[in-house]
């Protein structure tokens, strides 16, 4: 796993708040990101200057609808955040004599991590369909879904039809949304769980309550299976 991405499983999992307890974060980082030594230093050096904590508050905003364009907008200016971004870089590379291609490795790592979770686009010409864009309003999901849910835990539930053939469809009304299969979705709008079960929760404490042909049990992350349900 890379580290921006093994950086944003840790808010992911945690949770955002996680910023700012400075000690914890360390010693997730120094368990999860230990062979590279220079870029556990720049993670240390920047918690202890509080880089993430600030990072997070550029980023603190949300998603407005503007019914003109028929569209969700993120309250957060994108090239005012750049503007803040680079004004604390500069700092931040000054204070402790970095390298810039130094600063900027580290702050893109906190930037992938702590960007805003992506949302359920505003678009009612999909007429019941589903798909999800991030804060800077680009579409972000491979599919469109019949079903969508928000994030939790960085992963989202989502619902579609299976793939069957023009002559199981003979008209709309002719599929049940009970026929739907759900899965889960990452931050990138990836399919990282597929689509195969009959019911499927949000993540909550690293589980998901699912069920598939008539069994019932709990999901990580990964898509394994770690119990039945009692």
């Amino acid at each position: 796993m890379k580290t921006k991405e093994a950086l944003r499983d840790i808010i992911d999992t945690l949770g955002r708040d996680v910023i700012a307890e400075k000690q914890k974060l360390n010693a997730v980082i120094a368990d999860l990101i230990f062979d590279d030594k220079q870029m556990k230093f720049l993670l240390e050096l920047s918690i202890k200057a509080e880089i993430p904590i600030k990072i997070s508050s550029f980023l603190d905003g949300q998603y407005i609808e503007d019914y003109y364009a028929d569209k969700l907008i993120y309250s957060v200016n994108e090239k005012d955040f750049n503007l803040k971004l680079n004004a604390l870089k500069t700092q931040f590379k000054n204070d402790f004599s970095l390298e810039i291609s130094a600063v900027n490795s580290v702050f893109d790592c906190w930037v992938y991590a702590l960007e805003p979770e992506p949302v359920i686009s505003y678009d009612q010409r999909l007429m019941g369909f589903y798909e999800y864009q991030n804060w800077l309003g680009n579409i972000i999901s491979d599919n469109l879904y019949q079903e969508a849910n928000t994030f939790s835990q960085g992963l989202a539930v989502v619902g579609a039809f299976p793939e069957v053939t023009d002559e199981e469809i003979e008209f709309w009304g002719g599929i049940n949304l009970s026929e739907v299969k759900y899965g889960f979705i990452n931050r990138e709008g990836k399919e990282v769980i597929p689509l195969i079960y009959d019911e499927a929760k949000s993540f909550e404490g690293g589980l998901a309550r699912v069920s598939i042909d008539y069994k019932r049990g709990f999901i990580d992350r990964n898509g394994d299976w770690v119990k039945d349900e009692k």
